[in-house]
């Protein structure tokens, strides 16, 4: 992965500061990374206001679960583009101590089995 020069001046500020990790508020250590608020794919950038200080943990899981939603959202929109339907079901994730909040799509179909 490469990384812009804002992304990097930005984060070698943010480490200096020593924050705990913003989601789970673990004591900063120097193993610590910058990571995005708003995913840089989904309209985020490397300014200071769009970098939190996390502990790898967090930062995986968190990215883990972009990534999730991310192909969840892929085949929804398949899915439908094929006539399929599909109703959203709230889930609620918890990383750190911090909830979030989002939709998950479940497929339904109207279609009958062809035996």
């Amino acid at each position: 992965m490469s990384y812009s020069n804002e992304y990097r001046k930005n984060r070698a500020a943010l480490m200096e500061l020593k924050l705990p990790c913003y989601w789970c508020n673990t004591p900063w250590t120097p193993k610590f990374q910058a990571d995005h608020l708003v995913e840089k794919d989904a309209g985020g950038d490397d300014t200071p206001s769009n970098l939190v200080s996390s502990c790898a943990k967090c930062n995986q899981q968190r990215g883990q679960k972009y990534k999730t939603r991310k192909e969840n959202a892929r085949i929804v929109a398949r899915n439908k583009a094929a006539g399929l339907t599909t109703s959203p079901a709230r889930t609620k994730e918890k990383t750190g101590n911090k909830t979030e909040t989002f939709f998950e799509s479940t497929l339904s179909t109207d279609r009958k089995s062809v035996v």
